[in-house]
């Protein structure tokens, strides 16, 4: 099943399968996903929004883990996971 076209359901699922396999350090929450190495994102902050528009700089406004490891949303990264292993 498929969120709605022109959705933000739909660009996030769009952006994060095709980012799956992509090189970088990406962190990834409901209101955006970024990429740290080159200091991008994607905003996804409007619920409305029906494309994808990549800005700089990403500032990040959560506090880093103490192992330093970036956070990531453990749905998201369960669905990295899933989205790697079909490779």
């Amino acid at each position: 099943m498929e969120p709605p076209q022109g959705s933000c359901a739909r660009i996030r699922g769009h952006a994060i399968r095709r980012l799956a396999a992509a090189s970088g350090d990406w962190r990834c929450d409901w209101a955006y996903i970024a990429n740290t190495t080159d200091n991008r994102y994607l905003d996804l902050s409007d619920p409305f929004t029906a494309e994808q528009v990549w800005k700089q700089p990403f500032q990040p406004d959560l506090e880093q883990p103490e192992s330093g490891q970036r956070s990531i949303n453990p749905r998201v990264r369960r669905l990295l996971e899933v989205l790697r292993s079909r490779r």
